[in-house]
């Protein structure tokens, strides 16, 4: 943990090195997130949704859970998205526990644009 001059809360290291993506969309806020901490995401966009493929998992050689590793990033996720306001869903993480290739699948409600 750290802390700054400008504010004297301890934070996370990464946190300092990362500030939050300069984007409004947030698929593409949930992407940069996801290659920030290593999981080389591939976008591949469908009519109604948009998953986002993780290409490597930095977590699958030590994780002792994997399925609870794969649920701690689920809701990440979720709350990345929830911040939007609405302007995209999680609907679901298909997971390939002890190796890359999970999807999470995300959708854009009725009338939100990106």
């Amino acid at each position: 943990m750290r802390t700054s001059a400008a504010d004297p809360r301890p934070r996370p290291a990464s946190s300092q090195s990362a500030p939050w993506p300069d984007t409004a969309d947030p698929v593409d806020r949930l992407e940069i997130n996801a290659a920030r901490h290593g999981f080389e995401p591939r976008r591949v966009e469908r009519r109604s949704s948009v998953e986002l493929v993780l290409g490597r998992c930095p977590f699958e050689a030590t994780a002792a859970a994997p399925e609870i590793v794969c649920e701690l990033h689920c809701g990440s996720a979720e709350g990345i998205a929830e911040a939007s306001g609405g302007a995209v869903e999680v609907t679901d993480l298909v997971a390939h526990t002890r190796r890359a290739g999970c999807r999470l699948k995300l959708t854009r409600p009725s009338g939100s644009v990106a």
